[in-house]
């Protein structure tokens, strides 16, 4: 019978984006993909903002230059972006202003300390990274891995621009199981949902680029002590990869999983992967005023009007994986460094 852990996390603002100008586009972004707390204002604001949206984006052509300010422990340093690239919306859009993926931000924020060394796998344009760059209590480097050849470009010129070339390591190649080339299926709409595949059939797919891939463990500049991967259902394969590793390393490892039914053997075996390798899974939970909230848009509108909020972290088994939420940021714990990590966490009992 598998023990049951449980720890909590305090949910404070982690974005290290404030967004200081932004052009129409990035205006009519917020209102299409504004989260409405009223069902029927949903109904009718949702759509109607979604069609002015796409006027403005599809036939209109808008875009321009948004301007954001990235805090730095020992600086502020303005950075400009191309507001056509719809991924940058998590420096301005409203429902992200205090944080982006919270459960992630408080989960790296306990682990990201002195000079560990943190992967950031399928980091797009890099937001994981430069939030890692702007904890004050950590120095260690950063490998942000991003193969779309676009993305890899708005990657690299915000980190020239922040002027954190010899912290944020920008490595073009997408992790798998094997070595050579793969191929990207590029999602028209939002970067963050190309998807690798070894098959170079475009059927069905409006564009594929060919990209390189390599395992984990034949990535020689460092070994990791924190991964975050997010490879939109190739996580599998970037764990397999990195089977050496895991076992010589037991980094801590926080991954994206997202589940159906119809395919549910694509969500399940990353977790059993994980579970045979004894990595203890955690699934997050809201803890809002004091009652537990699905960790889904549900919560939104509690969130909204709470007193408190934390984020309660149990241990879950991979065949427990059809209860939770669809979409789920899943943290590992290797076995061997459970108590350690516990002992680290502030007030816990």
């Amino acid at each position: 019978i598998m023990a049951t852990y449980k720890f909590e996390l305090p949910v404070t603002r982690t974005n290290p984006f404030t967004p200081k100008s932004l052009p129409l586009i990035s205006e009519l972004n917020k209102i299409g993909f504004h989260k409405y707390k009223n069902r029927w204002t949903k109904r009718f604001g949702k759509r109607l903002g979604r069609i002015i949206f796409d006027v403005g984006y599809h036939f209109f052509g808008l875009g321009g230059e948004g301007k954001a300010l990235i805090h730095l422990p020992n600086n502020e340093v303005t950075v400009t972006f191309n507001s056509r690239h719809l991924h940058f919306g998590s420096i301005y859009l409203p429902a992200y202003q205090e944080n982006y993926e919270p459960e992630v931000s408080a989960v790296l924020s306990v682990l990201l300390t002195g000079d560990k060394v943190f992967f950031d796998i399928g980091s797009n344009w890099g937001y994981f990274s430069f939030f890692a760059a702007s904890k004050p209590a950590y120095r260690g480097p950063i490998y942000a891995f991003e193969p779309t050849p676009s993305t890899f470009n708005d990657l690299t010129d915000l980190v020239k621009q922040a002027e954190l070339v010899k912290r944020i390591d920008c490595v073009p190649v997408a992790l798998s199981d094997e070595s050579g080339h793969g191929y990207l299926e590029v999602d028209s709409f939002s970067s963050g949902l190309n998807k690798l595949t070894l098959s170079s059939d475009t059927e069905g797919f409006n564009e594929k680029i060919k990209i390189p891939i390599m395992p984990l463990d034949d990535f020689e500049k460092a070994a990791p002590d924190v991964l975050k991967i997010d490879a939109e259902n190739h996580e599998l394969n970037v764990l397999t990869g990195g089977t050496e590793t895991l076992k010589k390393y037991s980094p801590f490892i926080i991954i994206e999983n997202w589940y159906s039914s119809k395919t549910a053997e694509t969500s399940l075996r990353p977790l059993q992967f994980l579970s045979s390798m004894d990595y203890i899974l955690f699934y997050p939970i809201w803890q809002i005023d004091n009652q537990l909230v699905r960790f889904d848009n549900h919560a939104d509108a509690k969130l909204a009007s709470s007193c408190s909020k934390n984020i309660l972290f149990s241990s879950f088994e991979a065949a427990d994986r059809p209860k939770l939420p669809d979409q789920v940021n899943v943290f590992a714990v290797h076995a061997s460094q459970i108590k350690t990590f516990l002992g680290s966490i502030p007030g816990l009992k």
